[in-house]
């Protein structure tokens, strides 16, 4: 029955680290889900506000006049 025993034991401790581990993984996961894929979209949307402020700088600073000949006539 020890030797019986051992294995059990064996076996329940190999069962109780793959579940840790397959804890671990979720966890993680659903940290990455949760918590940092609001940042990464408040980073993309921060960069792109970014983009679009300094397209407008630069409009403000050399802007582009556009005469047609036609508007020219009226």
């Amino acid at each position: 029955m020890d030797l019986a025993d051992g294995i059990i034991k064996i076996f329940e401790l190999g069962l109780t680290f793959w579940g840790c581990l397959i804890a671990y993984k979720g966890l993680k996961t659903w940290r990455e889900q949760v918590i940092e894929a609001p940042k990464i979209e408040l980073a993309r949307e921060i960069i792109e506000q970014f983009y679009k402020m300094r397209d407008l700088v630069k409009r403000v600073r050399f802007p582009e006049v556009v005469c047609y000949p036609e508007s020219i006539k009226k």
